[in-house]
Order: structure tokens, then sequence, then C-alpha cells
């Protein structure tokens, strides 16, 4: 059997974090629209992974409060029983996994996307590193939220910074806003539980993870 590989040169130096953060988000949420394929057989699914974390979520930790871990545990199932149809998704699409063209390619990308189905990436912006699941993109919007983690200190809301950059996202790919929100909660608290099995070494980043689930709760 012939094989092929596809190979687009890109501009390592140059990855969406040195973008400004509302235009990332962006870029992100068209990127989910343009990778956007059916489910492929063989790949993992959120639904099986998940009965990992409900075995997580039960296990009670006094570093993560019990609230959060009993509101995801009770999110969990619902989301899961009302997912739609399974698509491939890439579970770690965030701005550091997004590469720019090599200069000399800017033109041809540029060209090129004009008739591309279901919207392009602005200037061209390539995913990488794909984390391939079987899921819903809904589910994969947390990233963008975690990530910058500079740019979240800085707010002067956290819970308006945070949900804004999930709207933004939301928006651009064109997903429902009740279920970005409450798988993103759902993977913040995911997060902080794990993080607690390495403290102190993880405090910071398990301090941060609650504080933005408590910005997506209600």
């Amino acid at each position: 059997m012939s094989c092929a590989l596809l190979l687009e040169r890109l501009d390592a130096d140059r990855c969406l974090r040195a973008e400004p953060l509302l235009e990332a988000c962006e870029v992100i949420g068209s990127l989910m629209r343009d990778l956007d394929r059916p489910a492929l057989p063989r790949v993992d699914t959120v639904d099986s992974m998940a009965r990992r974390w409900v075995g997580q979520l039960s296990a009670m930790t006094p570093l993560v409060p019990r609230r959060l871990t009993e509101q995801a545990a009770a999110t969990l199932p619902g989301l899961l029983a009302d997912a739609p149809a399974a698509r491939l998704v890439h579970e770690d699409l965030h701005d550091l996994n997004v590469l720019a063209p090599l200069e000399d390619d800017h033109s041809r990308s540029d060209a090129s996307d004009v008739d591309r189905p279901g919207g392009s990436p602005p200037r061209g912006w390539v995913a990488i590193d794909p984390k391939p699941v079987s899921g819903e993109w809904a589910y994969a919007v947390a990233p963008i939220v975690w990530n910058r983690a500079d740019e979240a200190a800085r707010a002067s809301n956290l819970r308006t910074h945070a949900r804004l950059r999930a709207d933004i996202v939301t928006e651009a790919a064109g997903l429902d806003e009740d279920r970005v929100r409450a798988w993103t909660f759902v993977r913040l608290v995911l997060n902080a539980v794990r993080a607690a099995d390495h403290a102190p070494a993880s405090d910071d980043f398990r301090s941060r993870m609650i504080a933005l689930a408590k910005a997506f709760t209600d």
C-alpha cells in the first residue's frame, strides 16, 4: 500500500500567543469550524474517558472545594446524555498549538482561503499537535480559557474575562453557549482535582483552576 504525507511549512517562531487575546479566541473558534469532521473509529471517546472522570470527581480532596467537585459530577451525566453526534475534536486547541505559515507562504494561504467551505481562520493560521478525541467541539473550548495566565491575573474581573474568552470562541465556532460553559467548568474542576495529587508543586496551577471554575458557576 502506498502512502503520502502532506506537509505545510509553518513559522515555529510565530504562534497565536503573540496575537491579541480576543483575536486569538476568534481564530480558535474559526479553526474549530475549519477542522470539523465526523468522528473516526478507534479514536478515544469523551464518553469513555468520562467513566474515569466520575471516579476522580468522587474522590473527595480537601484541596478542591467540595461544592465544585459535586457540581461537576452532577453536570457530567447530563452533558453526555444530551451530546450531539460525535465529531473529530482537537482537545488541546489553544494559542500555543496554532502557528502561522512562513512569510513566503502567506500569499498562497490567503488566496486558497477565499473559497474554502465553512469559513477559514484569518491570516492562514494552522493548528498543530493534534490530540484527537471523539466528542463535541464544546468540550474543546476550555484550553483557551486556562491558558495565558498572566492576562487572566491582570483582569479586573476574572469572571467576565474568562467567560468572554469562551463566548468569543463559541460565537466564532457556532457552538451552544450553555454546553461550552458546562464543559469548560467540568474540565477546569478536573484539572484542579488532578493537580491536587501533585501538591504542593502544583498549588499555583490548582488555585488558578479553582478560580476559573468558580467563574463558570452561576
